[in-house]
């Protein structure tokens, strides 16, 4: 928030505690605020699959997305440097790269990181799902992903590519691919530097892609 680091504001004295997903990652870290951390009462996979809770969801963020049909799912997320490359051409590119491997009943997702400002109107296509940028991705399982057969997640080193592997590693075994670039700005890598080391804490396997 505010672009205002997490574990600063957790150093502040009215913070009294945490509540994480994964508290282990810090307490072995033993950052300051490890003895502040504790873990969620729910899962992520069972908040999100409580009716109560989807109802609401609903409400908060309304759509009439569905793949609960597709047996196969291509997921691509986007990122913020947009402004620095030829992003359209880049996205295309990565759209082409994937479009090699649909079959019938796969789909294509783009999801534009909420910080994006180009406009993918121009995308729409054939077996091809633009999704607005402000919905949370952990709504995609929700729509359809926690049914889905084969999830293939294409990422520049968005830690949302975590957050659904950890989710659907029991449904569907998610494959998560690294997309990489001479034209990605260095300071956007770091990006995948804090992937790799959230990975290797949680144990996610991926593999890297130039493209």
């Amino acid at each position: 928030m505010f672009n205002i680091p997490g574990s600063y504001i957790g150093r502040l004295k009215f913070v009294d505690k945490i509540l994480l997903q994964y508290p282990d990652i810090v307490i072995k870290s033993r950052l300051p605020i490890a003895k502040k951390v504790d873990k969620l009462p729910m899962s992520l996979d069972k908040f999100l699959g409580n009716a109560k809770i989807q109802k609401e969801l609903f409400e908060l963020f309304p759509c009439t997305l569905n793949f609960s049909s597709a047996s196969e799912i291509f997921l691509i997320l986007g990122e913020t440097f947009n402004s620095e490359i030829d992003y359209i051409n880049f996205i295309e590119n990565t759209i082409q790269l994937v479009q090699t491997n649909l079959r019938a009943g796969s789909v294509i997702i783009f999801k534009p990181h909420p910080g994006e400002t180009q406009d993918y109107s121009i995308s729409h296509r054939k077996n091809l799902v633009v999704i607005p940028k402000n919905l949370p991705i952990e709504m995609l399982y929700i729509y359809g992903l926690r049914n889905c057969k084969k999830l293939c997640i294409y990422t520049y080193g968005s830690t949302a590519a975590i957050n659904l592997y950890m989710m659907l590693r029991n449904v569907c075994k998610p494959e998560i691919i690294i997309l990489t670039s001479n034209k990605i700005p260095y300071k956007d890598e770091i990006a995948f530097i804090r992937f790799r080391e959230l990975a290797k804490n949680l144990n996610v396997k991926y593999r890297t892609l130039k493209i």
